[in-house]
């Protein structure tokens, strides 16, 4: 259901609403003005890595995925971008 008030918000913010109808109970209800990965509520180190392989591992078998995630830990040692951009396309692509 739109809201006209997130609507408002956005795009210089992203807050979100849910409400939950339960039988024979009153519906529950939450909003969140700043949801997880906005600037104002960052992930951890450790949800972002989880959200990388989550994401890539659509994209890439795990031996693709760990040679990129290899690339990436060297990458501020890197004198191109290249290695990242071939680590990331596909075998046979």
């Amino acid at each position: 259901m739109r809201d006209a008030a997130l609507d408002a918000a956005f795009p210089r913010a992203w807050p979100c609403w849910v409400r939950i109808a339960l039988r024979g109970r009153p519906p529950l209800e939450a909003h969140i003005e700043h949801p997880r990965g906005d600037p104002e509520s960052f992930l951890t180190p450790a949800e972002l890595e989880r959200k990388f392989r989550t994401l890539a591992s659509r994209a890439l078998p795990a031996a693709a995925l760990a040679r990129l995630e290899a690339t990436l830990a060297d990458f501020p040692r890197a004198r191109s971008v290249a290695p990242l951009l071939a680590a990331a396309v596909p075998s046979g692509t």
